[in-house]
């Protein structure tokens, strides 16, 4: 019964020439709108500090070779975001998520069972069914990453690549 949860896998894309950064967020929002802390997977070995800072509040930064999430960074936003905001909340919880295999590990699903969570997988194909959170949420904040893109440009025509140590701030301006 309580408000439906929705996680939204987010690939930056630089407008400019529509090549895939190599960063991840990961976004949650409840059906009553509260949105939760972002978390990020940069592409790379390690995440360093200075690709942290003065990013959002209590967000999660991370990294993976790939720069998308993976079943252990999945389980980390799980864990370290959703999960202590739902056990704050009563009654049974819904988490919809598409259907990658990221998402399904066996530890994920033993902690939905804990804490009184349902963990819908949408079918292929089937994100449309969110189209109300995908239009009135997910639409302006990446017209506001756009804007912050083009902005960086008219400041500087030469920009090609948007800095990591750049990101976070350039995040916060969007939650």
């Amino acid at each position: 019964h309580y408000p439906l949860r929705r996680q939204r896998q987010m690939c930056i894309r630089d407008s400019r020439d529509n090549t895939k950064l190599a960063i991840s967020v990961m976004f949650c929002s409840s059906a009553t709108g509260v949105l939760l802390p972002p978390y990020v997977v940069y592409k790379g070995a390690n995440c360093y500090p200075s690709w942290t800072r003065y990013g959002p509040r209590d967000a999660v930064y991370s990294a993976t070779p790939s720069g998308w999430f993976e079943l252990f960074t999945f389980g980390d936003w799980f864990k370290l975001i959703f999960l202590p905001h739902v056990r704050r909340q009563p009654g049974k919880k819904v988490l919809v998520g598409d259907n990658l295999s990221s998402h399904l590990s066996v530890e994920v699903i033993s902690l939905c069972a804990e804490n009184n969570i349902e963990f819908v997988c949408l079918p292929p194909n089937a994100t449309h069914l969110l189209q109300p959170l995908d239009v009135g949420l997910f639409a302006p904040m990446k017209r506001a990453w756009k804007a912050q893109l083009t902005a960086i440009q008219d400041q500087d025509p030469s920009a090609k690549v948007l800095d990591k140590t750049e990101f976070p701030r350039l995040l916060k301006n969007l939650v």
